[in-house]
């Protein structure tokens, strides 16, 4: 069905650590096209830098991988490494 080709869908991004300057809030809400994968979310932020860091990410509270796609109401939490010190 061609109606479901364009459909945007609203999702949470909690961001922790460096990454809530980023985003302006630890919670923001964002839209995207279906079928967009987390990982293509974060290149769309420019934020790959993070993915190279190691960044951790998890989707509704579930530890995931960066490939899997956003869903209609999902919260993708985006973990960056934490520093020893």
């Amino acid at each position: 069905m061609n109606n479901m080709v364009d459909k945007n869908i609203t999702f949470q991004i909690l961001s922790f650590g460096p990454l809530v300057e980023t985003f302006g809030e630890r919670q923001t809400e964002h839209n995207v096209s279906k079928g967009t994968t987390i990982k293509e979310f974060i290149l769309s932020m420019n934020l790959e830098k993070w993915i190279g860091f190691g960044l951790s990410v998890a989707k509704n509270g579930e530890r995931c991988s960066i490939d899997d796609l956003i869903g209609e109401g999902d919260e993708i939490a985006l973990l960056p490494p934490m520093s020893g010190g």
